[in-house]
């Protein structure tokens, strides 16, 4: 009975092992695919010179430096009867393309006058009766109280 007993220890202690190295292997792939993880920020006033590129990018392991321009304002955007207000950011697409994409359906823009639009813009995309119907349901939570 004890012989059975440590065998079966021995053999739970290995499947542990074995599960254990296996989901420290999968969340450590992860957390490192994730692009906030490897992605270093600059900000200022004024872009980058082009020499300013060309130095970060020969600094070691640098792989990518891409240069993204948020636009100032919001952007009012049409589609057939629907209109939204948005933000806009510019990417140089080149440099982009080089970084692992998380999308989900579809490609990066890869001609001129073409975007990219996240899952949540069709979300904002309203038309004159989408808006009060949210209204509408807005005045019942407000008097429902929640």
């Amino acid at each position: 009975m004890t012989i059975l007993a440590a065998m079966m220890g021995c053999a739970f202690l290995i499947v542990l092992a074995s599960v254990g190295f296996g989901i420290q292997e999968t969340v450590k792939g992860e957390i490192l695919n994730q692009e906030s993880i490897t992605e270093i920020s600059l900000w200022g006033e004024e872009p980058l010179t082009s020499e300013d590129e060309e130095f970060i990018q020969n600094i070691d392991h640098v792989n990518v430096v891409l240069n993204r321009q948020e636009i100032s304002g919001s952007i009012r955007t049409t589609f057939e009867d629907r209109e939204a207000e948005s933000i806009g950011t510019i990417v140089n697409m080149e440099a982009q393309s080089k970084l692992p994409t998380n999308l989900i359906e579809g490609r990066l823009p890869e001609n001129a006058n073409e975007i990219v639009v996240g899952y949540h813009y069709a979300q904002k995309l309203l038309n004159e009766s989408d808006k009060k119907i949210i209204e509408q349901k807005s005045k019942e939570a407000t008097e429902e109280g929640s």
